[in-house]
């Protein structure tokens, strides 16, 4: 049931998608991969509070496990949708903590570190330079990143336009984060940044995945 729910999701077809994963999770109701799936579904349908719901029970059940659980890994996805459900709701300082959660769990994952650099991007002031130390380790691990790069260049740009970027204030940079620029590609969540920083991240993978 959950590899037929993750079919129908990765067609975009939420009712079905939905569907076999109730299904599956009545019948096995504590296995992180179908909880973090409904929470994919839920973020796909703007449904953010349920979102955070079933990511929360992966975490609850991550929190559980002993230090070097091999099952931890996998409860690594649901940490990161959790950062990029609170970007969807402008929370970013939450989203940057289960990024770093994400890290401690994953540290050299450069999808993770460039939704991090993002995040303190749009944090702005004394985040700034946080944003291009994480851009620079995530261009570090995947050099042909153009998003990392070019966000790189863009988070220099922005400390030098400044006088004194510590004082700085928070503010919002609408080239980060930009509504019109979004995609229904299945692994984006927000817009042109999350389309390369960030991708919604699936437990198991689809058996079309697999090679």
């Amino acid at each position: 049931l959950l590899y037929i729910g993750m079919e129908y999701l990765r067609t975009n077809n939420l009712p079905l998608a939905k569907h076999f994963f109730h299904g599956a999770k009545a019948l096995c109701p504590h296995d992180p991969a179908i909880s973090n799936e409904l929470g994919v579904v839920a973020l796909r349908q703007a449904d953010y509070h349920n979102a955070i719901q079933f990511f929360n029970n992966v975490l609850e059940l991550f929190q559980r496990l002993p230090e070097k659980a091999p099952l931890k890994l996998v409860c690594e996805s649901s940490v990161s949708n959790l950062g990029h459900t609170y970007v969807k709701l402008g929370e970013f300082s939450k989203a940057a903590h289960y990024f770093q959660l994400a890290l401690t769990i994953k540290p050299n994952d450069p999808s993770t570190r460039a939704a991090l650099a993002a995040v303190y991007h749009v944090l702005g002031g004394s985040y700034l330079h946080k944003a291009i130390e994480y851009y620079h380790m995530s261009l570090a691990i995947r050099p042909n990143d153009s998003f990392a790069a070019e966000m790189l260049t863009r988070a220099i740009k922005d400390v030098l336009d400044i006088d004194d970027p510590f004082d700085f204030p928070h503010r919002t940079l609408p080239y980060i984060f930009d509504d019109d620029r979004r995609t229904s590609h299945e692994d984006n969540l927000h817009d042109a940044t999350m389309r390369d920083a960030s991708p919604i991240r699936r437990v198991v993978p689809l058996p079309g995945d697999l090679v």
